[in-house]
C-alpha cells in the first residue's frame, strides 16, 4: 500500500479511538441532548489551513440548532439526513481537520473517517462517498 495513506489512516484510527475509550466496545452515541454545535466566527483559525477551516466550519454550521433538523441525532435535514454517523465519527472528522495539511485529503465514508491521503494544495480538503 501506499504510505503517505498508511501514515495518515493511523492519524484516523488514533481519533477514532480516543473518542471511543469512553464507551464500551461496539457502542456508539448516536443521540447526545447535552451537545450544542456552533461553528468558530471570526478571522481566527481551529484548523492548520483556511481550506480544512471551511470545512469544519461547514460541518458545523450544518449541526447549528438554528438551522439543523434534529442536532442531537446529527441530523441535518429531511429525518435521515446525517452529518456523521455517531458522535465519535463527527469528533474524530473535527479532530483530523484540525490537523490536516495544506497537502492532505481527508476522505469520509458513510459518516465515518476512514483516511487522509497525501494530495497537493490544489486538491480538495474533503472527500465524501
Amino acid at each position: 500500500g501506499d504510505p503517505s495513506f498508511r501514515t495518515a489512516d493511523q492519524q484516523v484510527h488514533s481519533a477514532m479511538s480516543s473518542k471511543n475509550d469512553s464507551q464500551p466496545a461496539g457502542r456508539h452515541t448516536r443521540k447526545d441532548v447535552s451537545r450544542q454545535i456552533r461553528a468558530p466566527r471570526g478571522a481566527n483559525r481551529t484548523c492548520k489551513t483556511w481550506l480544512a477551516e471551511a470545512a469544519l466550519r461547514m460541518l458545523c454550521n450544518n449541526l447549528d440548532a438554528e438551522v439543523a433538523e434534529n442536532p442531537a441525532e446529527l441530523i441535518v435535514y429531511g429525518g435521515i439526513g446525517k452529518a456523521a454517523r455517531d458522535w465519535e465519527s463527527f469528533d474524530a472528522i473535527l479532530e483530523v481537520l484540525r490537523r490536516l495539511e495544506s497537502d492532505e485529503t481527508l476522505l469520509v465514508q458513510s459518516g465515518k473517517p476512514v483516511g487522509v491521503f497525501r494530495t497537493t494544495e490544489d486538491s480538495p480538503r474533503v472527500l465524501i462517498a
